[in-house]
């Protein structure tokens, strides 16, 4: 089934980019390849990445090797959103096939401004904020939930970490209110574009 591929493959881009050297660059075709089998597994991705940074934030990374890790995930992400971008226009021009955008795909819907993004933003933070404290519809309860609990439990383990190892660090305090801030994006980043 391509959507179980799909999902292989997002988790091998992230499993090459924490255990290879410049495991990024392998990473870049595979985060497309994954874009291309099923779109939604970029949320895995963006997840996966943002919690390894999490870890490398709670083991006590030297700040130029965290902020170098930080800079190859986003590398990799942006790199491999490019490549998919790149086929998806080149492919079908040399095949001289269009491609059909309907519910299954976002072919239509693609961003044409940065202010597109900044409203998907605001949506993506308002959804996370209202499931929070509102009950969701019987349809996505189950995923909410564990959301709310991601969210929470990540948080906490967060700042109480930081609590415990960072009494007057306060780039590390920074740091983690930026990823917690980030977590939501990276749950639900197929709202983003």
């Amino acid at each position: 089934d391509q959507n179980m591929m799909s999902l292989l493959i997002a988790v091998l881009a992230v499993y090459v980019w924490k255990f290879k050297e410049k495991g990024w660059l392998i990473g870049m075709p595979l985060v497309a390849i994954s874009l291309g089998l099923y779109q939604a597994f970029l949320t895995v991705v963006t997840t996966l990445l943002v919690f390894e940074v999490l870890l490398m934030l709670n083991k006590g990374y030297a700040w130029p090797l965290f902020f170098k890790r930080c800079l190859s995930a986003l590398g990799m992400v942006a790199g491999g959103g490019i490549i998919y971008f790149i086929l998806v226009k080149v492919v079908p021009y040399i095949n001289g096939v269009e491609l059909s955008s309907d519910k299954y795909n976002s072919l239509g819907g693609q961003i044409h401004s940065v202010m597109d993004i900044l409203k998907n933003l605001g949506k993506i933070y308002s959804t996370t904020l209202k499931n929070l404290i509102l009950s969701p519809t019987h349809y996505s309860k189950g995923v909410v939930a564990c959301e709310k609990i991601m969210l929470l439990v990540t948080a906490g383990i967060i700042l109480f970490n930081c609590t415990r190892k960072s009494v007057g660090k306060l780039h590390r305090w920074l740091m983690a209110f930026i990823i917690i801030f980030i977590l939501p994006v990276s749950l639900q980043i197929a709202c983003l574009f």
